[in-house]
């Protein structure tokens, strides 16, 4: 889900980014035996514990939408990783950006 975008501060997914969650949900119907974990990260601007929170708020943001759209619940888990396991530096804009994000583990195929 690369790419995928929040409001700031929030779980709420931008329109500009539910295609990208739409191309998740098609995997998911045309391969039924597929388990995912949905991960949560954050940048390290603010709190620890807040970004925390954000983060499985977000990664349940993406559970919600795609059970809504007749996803097992149970095919999906979430976790959130807050700011700990950062892909980029975050000093920058361009790193900070690229640490919050949601990824995809596949559990079971």
């Amino acid at each position: 889900l690369k790419g995928l975008q929040f409001d700031s501060g929030s779980a709420n997914i931008k329109p500009a980014s539910v295609g990208r969650v739409n191309n998740l949900f098609n995997a998911l119907k045309e391969i039924p035996t597929l388990e995912i974990q949905i991960a949560g990260h954050t940048d390290n601007v603010g709190n620890p514990q807040d970004n925390q929170k954000l983060s499985e708020a977000r990664a349940n943001a993406v559970k919600d939408y795609l059970v809504k759209k007749g996803i097992a619940a149970n095919r999906i888990t979430t976790k959130g990783f807050g700011e700990t396991e950062p892909i980029a530096s975050n000093p920058t804009d361009k790193g900070r950006a690229e640490n919050r994000r949601i990824a995809v583990n596949i559990v079971k195929e």
